[in-house]
């Protein structure tokens, strides 16, 4: 007759332990470790009470004092683990999982506490530069509204009638005449030309039009010309030769007078477009 190793009665022929207190066992031993990572990661724990309740639950259910510190090591590395499935990166989860860690005395230096850490380290890592990311989103969606907004300004001052000029402190390669100033500066603006042929295939004649870049550089816009100055080339167009404007989702083309003379196109980029438009036709109206 073998006694059972948990209560210490009779456990019967070959054998060491009793069924039921077997399950109490693996049941206290499962409550334990649910009990440090679920209810240890509540917004408010107070520690000193489920330090308590999880001693009740060893002494109910067989498990032994020196078995607990695996268990709070399990327990830490489960919430870890669940931190990761979920995908809660918050600095306060991170903080809650240290705290947690402290109480119980949990090292981080074992393989299992190791492992979740380095996972959640990973995922809190990524996290931060997906809010970067945001931030920086952010940051250039509230630029994009002020740059918007003194858009918007500008065109309803010039159409009550006054042009207003933009004064920089900087040096520009534009050399204005007497008798125009400067409204507004773009930067970073590509330049194209449209180049058109024709040729003949199968019996047909072709007609194929295509856009060249030829620079990109700084785009002046004054009360009589359209000012361009780039590394490759500098010109300037009047306003009374423009023959057409033509706006596009991401820039401005224009089409002079004269029978040679191709498209030329200024890419802005989605946001600008409109306004180049508007400003440009707005004061070549008042030419």
């Amino acid at each position: 007759m073998g006694d059972c190793k948990f209560c210490g009665g009779n456990a019967g022929i070959l054998r060491t332990a009793h069924l039921e207190c077997a399950r109490r066992y693996k049941r206290g031993k499962d409550r334990i470790v649910f009990l440090v990572w679920h209810n240890g990661m509540e917004p408010n724990t107070n520690f000193k009470e489920l330090k308590k309740e999880i001693a009740s639950v060893a002494v109910n259910n067989f498990v032994r004092d020196k078995e607990l510190q695996s268990l709070h090591v399990q327990g830490w590395a489960r919430a870890v683990r669940y931190s990761v499935q979920k995908g809660i990166y918050t600095a306060r989860r991170e903080k809650k999982l240290l705290e947690l860690a402290d109480q119980f005395s949990v090292q981080r230096t074992g393989k299992e506490c190791r492992t979740a850490w380095l996972r959640f380290e990973g995922g809190r890592r990524k996290e931060k530069a997906k809010e970067a990311e945001r931030e920086r989103q952010r940051r250039l969606e509230a630029e994009a509204r002020e740059r918007r907004a003194a858009q918007e300004q500008c065109i309803q001052t010039i159409a009550y009638g006054y042009v207003p000029p933009l004064n920089l402190d900087v040096r520009l390669p534009f050399n204005f005449m007497k008798s125009e100033y400067l409204v507004w500066l773009f930067t970073n603006i590509m330049y194209q030309e449209t180049y058109r042929r024709s040729y003949w295939s199968r019996g047909e004649r072709v007609f194929e039009a295509k856009n060249v870049l030829l620079d990109t550089g700084l785009l002046g816009i004054t009360t009589k010309h359209m000012y361009f100055a780039g590394p490759k080339l500098s010109f300037r167009i009047r306003y009374d030769r423009i023959m057409a404007f033509q706006q596009y989702r991401d820039g401005l083309a224009v089409q002079k007078a004269a029978a040679s003379a191709k498209p030329q196109q200024f890419i802005t980029g989605e946001g600008d477009s409109w306004f180049l438009h508007a400003l440009v036709v707005t004061l070549a109206e008042m030419v």
